[in-house]
């Protein structure tokens, strides 16, 4: 029997069982100290997003994480380059996502010389060694060098982070002898010359004439090949 009546009402669909979770970047590239958001977000099998949930945040090894809320956070890298998979983690039990961060070296700050200081006899070569370090003590790698000299002897040979130094012939200690340039950035050596091998003495007075019984005084002078006294 139809009696002509209809109804109607108001039915709330709401979400079901967490199924599934998300994390937005998987993977960010930042320099030393740098800054990144990343946002989780939570599914049920349907992908519907679930909303009212709260994330926890961690890292491992990759830096700080500076500031947080249910579903953002924000990493400030750290100041060491290197790559740190899994460096951030988001979860939600019983699930998690991991980001992988890359902290790049950040640009040239300063060029150090190696060995420095360095001693060399004259006419002594030596190999010497550039390298280019951001402000955070990371060697930036790629830098293309140049090398000058400053005094003491000449540069023989370059390539790239490389140079070969050869003493002069005079001694004495020279400040900035080498030196090597990256992106503006000077990094020297102080190169002490020091005299040669023994090449020759010489006897002063080197002729006299003396009486039966006279004492007299003699030096004696040691020089290298170049004529440094040694």
């Amino acid at each position: 029997v139809s009696t002509g009546l209809t109804g109607r009402g108001n039915v709330a669909i709401s979400t079901a069982a967490l199924a599934s979770m998300t994390l937005t970047p998987l993977s960010a590239s930042l320099s030393p100290n740098g800054t990144q958001t990343f946002v989780a977000k939570a599914y049920d099998a349907f992908s519907n997003e679930i909303t009212q949930v709260a994330f926890g945040w961690s890292v491992n090894g990759a830096g700080t994480i500076i500031s947080f809320g249910p579903t953002t956070a924000t990493l400030r890298a750290a100041s060491t380059a290197g790559v740190y998979n899994g460096g951030l983690t988001a979860s939600i039990d019983p699930l998690s996502t991991s980001a992988d961060i890359t902290v790049l070296p950040g640009s040239i700050s300063y060029v150090l010389v190696t060995p420095s200081p360095a001693a060399l006899a004259v006419g002594e070569a030596a190999n010497f060694t550039a390298a280019a370090y951001d402000s955070s003590n990371n060697i930036v790698p790629g830098a293309s060098f140049s090398w000058s000299t400053q005094g003491g002897g000449n540069i023989e040979s370059s390539s790239g982070a490389n140079a070969t130094f050869r003493a002069g012939a005079a001694v004495g200690i020279y400040a900035n002898a080498l030196v090597a340039t990256a992106n503006g950035k000077n990094g020297s050596v102080t190169i002490t010359v020091n005299p040669g091998s023994l090449a020759s003495l010489r006897i002063s007075p080197s002729n006299t004439v003396q009486e039966a019984g006279d004492t007299k005084v003699f030096s004696v002078v040691a020089r290298d090949a170049f004529n440094n006294t040694i």
